[in-house]
């Protein structure tokens, strides 16, 4: 299945909305926030800070879609947590209809793919995290290519390849938010 890059109006207005859901998803009281976007080709970090007294929660992300029906077939993102980078975690999010007991695996350059679990599955997506350490960081600034594979209910393996150029740039200002 050929995949197009993020930049396809429809995935973007659906893929943004959630990061930054998943940017605000730390407890605060409500008060004004404050929004930054900037993307890196088809990579986009989104940031959300409540106020000046809350920690700024940030996400960098890359979404796919189908060419045919411009349909969403992954989100892959990496979160902040309250300590900067020490505590980043990335998240694989696919639409619902899947083979959960497989979980989905990162293939990035020429490294071990790295297996993920789903850790939630809802009525329209199913996410799976892992830790993101900076070893992991530099094989996939070092690298050229990565995809990532997961299995649908039908049995049907569904591969996605991910674009790695503007990583670089992305990560390094998503780092820079925190």
């Amino acid at each position: 299945m050929s995949v197009t890059l993020s930049r396809l109006l429809g995935c973007r207005q659906f893929a943004l909305p959630l990061a930054a859901g998943l940017a605000a998803l730390a407890p605060t009281p409500a008060a004004a926030s404050t929004r930054t976007e900037k993307s890196f080709g088809s990579w986009d970090v989104v940031c959300v800070q409540q106020d000046d007294n809350t920690p700024k929660h940030c996400t960098l992300l890359q979404s796919r879609v189908t060419a045919d029906n411009n349909r969403l077939v992954m989100i892959w993102s990496i979160n902040s947590g309250e300590k900067k980078e020490k505590e980043l975690t990335q998240a694989v999010t696919v639409p619902a209809g899947v083979s959960v007991k497989e979980g989905v695996r990162l293939f990035i350059g020429d490294a071990e793919p790295l297996t993920m679990p789903y850790d939630v599955c809802g009525v329209r997506v199913c996410i799976a995290t892992a830790p993101l350490d900076e070893k992991l960081v530099g094989i996939i600034k070092a690298s050229q290519k990565a995809s990532a594979s997961y299995v649908q209910m039908s049995k049907q393996l569904l591969q996605v390849n991910l674009e790695l150029s503007g990583f670089t740039e992305a990560y390094d200002y998503f780092i820079k938010q925190l």
